[in-house]
This record gives structure tokens, sequence and C-alpha cells, in this order.
């Protein structure tokens, strides 16, 4: 399969290889330097959303120029994968071509949904170059659209949730556990009931 999803993409963390560190996935040693860590929850109030880590992993958010907008994750036990979260706004006039998306890739009955939203479910397999090594990898992608309503048969201020995994052949199955732990805690924070700063 092609990249199909690669016109969601758009906002998400820039990853680079580094020399001794991880090879498709961000560097760990730099992200301790300028993250916030997370251990086992995550809780965005800015795009209302709130997802459990699974035990193990450490999640280090996004930095500027896109703070804020969801945070990278990584499990001690392997250097060959890592789940990303991320979110943003989207673009009225991108509106209908990521909603086809989610329409033409949508998870099949019993696949685990973010929060009862219309759910796409995408796997795509790669070849990635680290370090001269060529290394085959799979990419699973998680993502639904929710919006605060209609005004005028618009939708009003849309937001996508994004959910990768990125790992290694040899560590899909185990990456893909955590995948739907992530996926089955995410929960929206509904204006209403979203806690307050401190």
């Amino acid at each position: 399969m092609l990249r199909t999803h690669s016109l969601l993409i758009t906002a998400a963390l820039i990853t680079t290889a580094a020399p001794g560190g991880y090879c498709c996935c961000p560097d760990q040693a730099a992200l301790v330097k300028h993250s916030s860590q997370y251990r086992t929850k995550y809780v965005n109030i800015d795009y209302r959303f709130s997802v459990d880590l699974p035990h193990g992993m450490v999640g280090f958010g996004s930095v500027t120029p896109a703070p804020n907008h969801g945070f990278v994750a990584f499990h001690p036990g392997s250097s060959q994968f890592c789940l990303r979260v991320d979110v943003f706004y989207v673009n009225p006039d991108d509106s209908l071509k990521h909603h086809q998306f989610i329409s033409e890739h949508k998870a099949p009955a019993g696949r685990t949904t973010l929060d009862h939203l219309e759910t796409a479910d995408s796997v795509t397999k790669v070849e990635e170059s680290c370090g001269g090594r060529q290394t085959s990898r799979t990419l699973e992608t998680v993502v639904a659209i929710a919006s605060e309503g209609v005004v005028n048969g618009f939708p009003v201020e849309e937001m996508e949730y994004r959910v990768v995994l990125d790992a290694a052949d040899a560590d899909y199955a185990a990456g893909q556990a955590m995948l739907k732990q992530v996926v089955e805690s995410f929960r929206r924070l509904h204006k209403a009931t979203a806690p307050k700063r401190r």
C-alpha cells in the first residue's frame, strides 16, 4: 500500500535519524532537554482530549513551532517503535478531503474507535534508511475528526485527532497492542466538562 494517509501528516512531529539514537522516531535524548514528560496520562485542555499511556511508556510533549499539539511516546524495552498522538485544527478548505479519507479508510466493524467518533485505520509498509542500514517498518494510523457543532450548514471548530504507530516489522505486534490501549483510552473533553487550568 502507498502512503495513503500522507495528506493528514501536515502537522505531524518532524522526525530525524540520529546516530546511536532512534532510527525513524525522534531522538529521545534530545527530547528530554526540551519537552514536558508524561508517564501515566496526557491531558490537553486546549484541544480538549486525554489519553492514558501504557505502562512503561514515557511521552514527550510537542515543542515549538507547534507546542501542545500532542506527544511522542517510547517504550524503554525497544528503540524500534514509538507512538505519536497528534491534534490540530482542520482548515475549512481541506475539510472535505479529510472526511473523504476517513470514509474511504473507515475502521472495520468491531475495531476500537476514538471515543465513538467515525474513525479511519490505515496500515502502510515503508522502507527507511537509517545509518546506511535499510529498515522495514510499519506505520499504522488511527484518525478521527470532531467538531463543536454546525452553524449555517458548516462545522464549527473542527479538530483532527491522530494516533500513529511507527514500528520496525519485528516490533509491530508489541507496538500494536500499545496502540490499541491508547486508542481505547482516548476521551474527548467537552467544553462543559474540561478541567480548569491549574
